[in-house]
């Protein structure tokens, strides 16, 4: 029986341990946590103050940003272009086809694509 027993309280004081191991362990995460929340905090408020510094020196002919300053207007200006060259191509890809104007083999006026008789002379297209 004292086998018994003394197992008991060694399991039982193991299992302790473990719980405040355990418990340290997440104290360590929440301040981890914690922690990561203020340091994300921080960059956006440095984020926040740099597109406030930017706006406010970007025009000011001595501002001692203003190189920085015109690095970030030449890559937001690049970014425009970008921005129009994505849309032109996307439109040309969403438009549709067009089918070629017909011509008329008798006179040469230009003709819609789905004409079968020229408007100006009359006479029968090509399908």
């Amino acid at each position: 029986m004292a086998f018994f027993e003394n197992l008991g309280k060694t399991l039982s004081g193991a299992a302790e341990k473990v719980a405040d191991k355990a418990k340290e362990l997440g104290d360590l995460a929440g301040i981890k946590a914690d922690m990561l929340r203020k340091e994300s905090a921080v960059k956006a408020e440095l984020l926040e103050l740099g597109e406030l510094a930017y706006n406010t020196e970007k025009d000011q002919a001595e501002s001692p940003y203003r190189e920085k300053c015109a690095k970030i207007t030449a890559i937001y200006k690049e970014i425009d272009a970008l921005k129009k060259q994505y849309d032109e191509a996307r439109d040309k890809e969403d438009a549709p086809e067009k089918e070629p104007a017909k011509v008329c083999a008798a006179c040469g006026a230009e003709q819609k694509p789905d004409a079968e008789f020229c408007d100006k002379c009359g006479a029968a297209l090509p399908k």
